[in-house]
């Protein structure tokens, strides 16, 4: 009979123990799923916040623009004098006085060869004083290994450059 209780109580123990390791594991699956749901919306909105402008309205590139995103270009290149240009757009952001732009430049490099074109996207801010326009540019050069996350960032870009 001590046998015998102690089979049942050995059984009994074991369906416990089983049980309180299938509801730990549901535990831990849920809590893997929302770990995964709050990274995926932290994801997005990443992604909706680095896609800062959508350019709603494409317009000619004055001269003025062309300068201020060539001199802040220039900053940025091994051989600022070599750089070569190519404007595709420059659009309204619905933010006043702030525009965007993508183009591509081409520039030595250290060895004193070009590199072949890479994209670039610039932000144009344009102030007025006294009447007198005044423009300020930032501009971001895309590395080529990494120029599919350049596009992220820059969406305005995507689909110009072959």
């Amino acid at each position: 009979m001590l046998i015998r209780q102690i089979v049942l109580l050995s059984i009994a123990c074991i369906a416990l123990t089983s049980c309180a390791h299938r509801n730990q594991s549901d535990v831990y699956a849920q809590q893997a799923a929302a770990r995964r749901q709050a990274e995926e919306a932290e994801k997005q909105a990443a992604r909706e916040s680095t896609a800062r402008y959508v350019v709603s309205h494409k317009m000619q590139m004055s001269m003025e623009i062309q300068k201020a995103i060539e001199d802040s270009l220039r900053g940025k290149l091994k051989d600022p004098e070599s750089a070569r240009f190519k404007h595709y757009f420059v659009g309204e952001t619905g933010v006043e006085n702030v525009f965007s732009a993508c183009g591509e430049v081409n520039a030595k490099n250290s060895y004193g060869g070009y590199v072949g074109s890479v994209p670039y996207s610039s932000e144009i801010h344009i102030e007025s004083n006294n009447g007198k326009k005044s423009y300020y540019a930032t501009a971001t050069i895309a590395d080529l290994k990494y120029v599919d996350i350049f596009f992220k960032f820059y969406p305005q870009c995507d689909g110009l450059f072959k």
